[in-house]
């Protein structure tokens, strides 16, 4: 395993450091330091690059894609105009699936406040 430090500790050294540092809180001087180094700090541009090259290989995970999904998906309520029976769903690509089409034709009649298939009206909901 490569280190940082050119030093690498135990398990058994781990568990003891670790041990050693629970149950201890930390005055807010001290974490202030700390703060104030992290933000002082200034990192290369090779530095940059080689994170920036190790965050492109990683693949979030199911919990944290199900987390990003919501929080970018928009709930779009969907209203038929024959009988005005409003549908809400918690997103664009919901509503595609159940309205049978694609979510960028759903995209599109949103913004062009245009009438679907004759019958869907269809909204972004914001409870504004």
């Amino acid at each position: 395993m490569k280190t940082w430090g050119g030093h690498q500790q135990t398990e058994k050294t781990k568990v003891k450091i670790s041990e050693a540092y629970k149950g201890k809180v930390l005055s807010q001087e001290i974490k202030d330091k700390i703060s104030l180094t992290s933000k002082n700090r200034t990192v290369s541009e090779e530095i940059k690059a080689k994170l920036s090259l190790a965050m492109l290989n990683k693949i979030p995970g199911l919990e944290t894609r199900e987390k990003m999904s919501k929080s970018h998906s928009k709930a779009t309520m969907v209203t038929n105009i024959t009988n005005n029976q409003m549908t809400m769903y918690s997103s664009i690509k919901e509503a595609a699936l159940e309205l049978n089409t694609t979510s960028t034709k759903i995209r599109r009649h949103i913004e062009k406040k245009t009438v679907m298939f004759d019958l869907y009206l269809i909204t972004i909901y914001s409870n504004n």
